[in-house]
């Protein structure tokens, strides 16, 4: 209450270029008493507020009201399913944060205490789901700073299969540095490597180490990619792998169909996601503003 009021006051008198004694001599009361109002150590008397309430052009009850700001946005769908709301958005309050903080170590303690979005759709700087977004995420599809997942997309990605600028994937991994079972990458780890530099038992590179590796020029095309792959089929190389990757690549690069459906997909897959994105946003502002009122 104290503070409402305080704030309602500075804000008046900054806006109208006044000094507490005038504003006081408006008041009919001591620019003390207005010292005292705005430092929030006390509160006028019933007359004088309704003059004050009169005077700002706010209802009495607004001047009495004490409000609490938040450190975060938060809106949860009230339908669930496996007991997970469809949709969980959680935005912190970043104004509020960056002008009660004095430090980058204070202004991330408070980050941590903000919650953990979780639902089957969620996002916030903690997001866990079955499609999860934030700066820390974890979700069967991941996005985020750092993303942990079946599906993992983020500048650090764990996953499944994981993509990113650094990704550690257990089956396909495609980044600047990539480590995983197949990779692809401007450095590759793993056993099927494709990129600038492989180390691999498999690899098609530009610079290469490993048991089958065959070597591309720096200014590849997608002819020397394909002639690369031709002679990796000519080596004994397991039947197996032959059958599973390389002799897919081939039919892939070659099939404009292929490689379009595939571009489709991939886009299809974006647009849902950044409908997701504007639908929650929109909720969340709608419940923002339902608060308010």
């Amino acid at each position: 209450m104290h503070e409402t009021l305080s704030k309602k006051l500075k804000d008046y008198r900054s806006r109208h270029n006044l000094t507490q004694k005038e504003l006081a001599a408006r008041l009919f009361v001591s620019d003390k008493a207005i010292s005292k109002w705005e430092r929030g150590n006390g509160l006028p008397d019933i007359e004088t507020l309704v003059r004050l309430a009169d005077l700002l052009g706010t209802p009495v009850e607004e001047l009495l009201k004490e409000k609490k700001e938040t450190y975060y946005y938060e809106y949860k769908s009230e339908r669930r399913v496996l007991r997970l709301p469809l949709m969980h958005i959680l935005i912190p309050n970043l104004f509020l944060l960056l002008n009660q903080v004095t430090s980058v170590r204070e202004f991330f303690v408070l980050m941590k205490e903000v919650p953990t979005a979780s639902g089957w759709f969620c996002l916030g700087v903690k997001a866990k789901g079955v499609i999860a977004m934030g700066l820390i995420s974890l979700g069967l599809l991941s996005i985020g700073v750092m993303s942990f997942g079946a599906l993992a997309i983020g500048t650090i990605s764990i996953g499944a299969f994981a993509f990113g600028h650094f990704c550690f994937a257990l089956l396909v991994g495609i980044g600047n540095i990539a480590v995983g079972s197949v990779v692809v990458g401007n450095v590759g780890i793993g056993l099927l490597a494709l990129g600038n530099v492989a180390v691999a038992w498999i690899g098609v590179a530009n610079y290469g180490v490993g048991s089958f590796m065959a070597v591309l020029p720096s200014s590849a095309t997608a002819k020397d990619f394909n002639h690369a792959i031709q002679q990796l089929l000519a080596t004994d190389i397991p039947d197996l792998i032959k059958t599973t990757f390389f002799e897919p690549m081939i039919r892939f690069t070659q099939s404009p169909i292929v490689v379009a459906g595939f571009v489709v997909t991939i886009l299809a897959g974006v647009v849902f996601i950044l409908c997701l994105v504007i639908i929650g946003l929109i909720r969340l502002r709608q419940s923002v503003l339902y608060e308010k009122l």
